[in-house]
């Protein structure tokens, strides 16, 4: 994975790891 994402991105990763 890369490590420059965006926040759009990164917002969505938290969400999917959240469950």
């Amino acid at each position: 994975m890369s490590l420059n994402i965006s926040r759009s991105e990164q917002n969505m990763f938290y969400f999917t790891t959240s469950f």
